[in-house]
């Protein structure tokens, strides 16, 4: 890698970091463009040729993460699959909650729909049951966020497989073995 492309990531670094504990102590609404650039020790030129929007740089990170994540992610059974999906996102925890608290849980399902929802290349009926998928992970998750994240990975995969019919379904749409 090349010293402009070092540069270039850890601005990027920078500007997220500085938009994340901004995001900590203020409003997100309220958060300009001249705060974040200040706080990351950048360029406001550093950070137009990157982002388009403060929201661009949280999408921007997101797609880091789920880049990392799909890399290292492999073609395994539905249990698996659901097992890594909650640990993402336990440990996406904090930067979830400030997406939460300036209501931008939107951008969490746009993420969740990178990571297991419909694709172009995939066939309608195939892109159909991907986005039920997506929207059903984002409906769990998003209600055990509100109930304050009691249970581990672990149980919230239990409960997956207690309710026989939801992992039957989920199996069946995915076309993976539930184990």
């Amino acid at each position: 890698m090349n010293r402009v492309n070092c540069t270039n990531i850890i601005v990027k670094e920078s500007i997220t970091q500085a938009l994340l504990i901004l995001m900590e102590s203020k409003d997100f609404q309220k958060i300009t463009i001249t705060e974040i650039v200040n706080k990351a020790g950048v360029a406001r030129m550093s950070f137009y040729r990157n982002y388009d929007s403060k929201e661009d740089v949280i999408l921007k990170h997101l797609q880091e993460i789920h880049n990392e994540w799909s890399n290292n992610v492999q073609d395994t059974n539905i249990s698996d699959f659901i097992m890594t999906l909650f640990r993402l996102f336990e440990s996406m925890k904090p930067t979830i909650e400030l997406l939460y608290k300036a209501d931008l849980s939107h951008l969490l399902l746009r993420f969740i729909n990178e990571l297991c929802g419909a694709k172009a290349e995939q066939s309608n009926i195939k892109a159909y049951n991907h986005a039920i998928i997506a929207a059903s992970f984002f409906g769990w998750y998003d209600e055990w966020l509100k109930r304050g994240s009691q249970e581990s990975p672990e149980e919230m995969l239990a409960l997956f497989k207690e309710d026989g019919a939801l992992a039957i379904f989920w199996s069946e749409l995915l076309g993976r073995e539930l184990k």
